[in-house]
């Protein structure tokens, strides 16, 4: 039976039980205290969670998986530095999730789903950037988004998860 760990809106297929850890991981820093879900409240635990799930899944041998379970673990700290006004923090967290993603795309074959979460990543560090005051380079982050999300969705009008990511991250760009 192939083990599966959830990451983000796709689950990502796992080869052994050491991934399948990453996923616990993950799951014990959302219920410590993730404000995206219901939580007991305890942030700082949710963060050594987070922490512990990354230092676990850089120990292994790197690929394209590993990477963008990195990166969406290292989203889950800047929700949670933003959440507890550590903009400063939420920004640092950001611009990793874009590094790695940055490093995805150049990983063989580059899917449309990396595509769009490397769009998403520019948005969030705009969000990063918004939240620290530097508006100038939040805005070219946000237009950086857009052009990426509407190339995308012009190559598949239909995909609906792609209309909504663009809905959602474009009118950023558009205040």
């Amino acid at each position: 039976m192939k083990q599966t760990l959830y990451s983000g809106s796709k689950y990502i297929g796992m080869d052994d039980r050491r991934n399948v850890l990453s996923g616990s991981y993950v799951a014990m820093g959302r219920v410590a205290g993730d404000p995206g879900v219901s939580n007991l409240g305890d942030q700082q635990e949710a963060e050594r969670w987070y922490r512990r799930n990354i230092a676990f899944l850089e120990s292994l041998p790197p690929d394209k998986n590993r990477l963008g379970a990195i990166g969406f673990t290292h989203g889950y700290i800047a929700s949670l530095k933003a959440y507890c006004g550590d903009y400063a923090g939420e920004l640092a967290e950001q611009r990793k999730v874009l590094e790695i993603k940055l490093r995805v795309i150049q990983m063989a074959p580059v899917t449309m789903y990396d595509r769009r979460e490397l769009a998403i990543a520019y948005s969030n560090t705009g969000v990063g950037l918004m939240d620290t005051g530097d508006f100038a380079s939040a805005l070219e982050h946000f237009h950086t988004a857009g052009r990426m999300l509407e190339s995308l969705t012009a190559a598949d009008p239909k995909d609906a998860e792609l209309r909504i990511t663009q809905t959602n991250k474009i009118g950023r760009a558009h205040v």
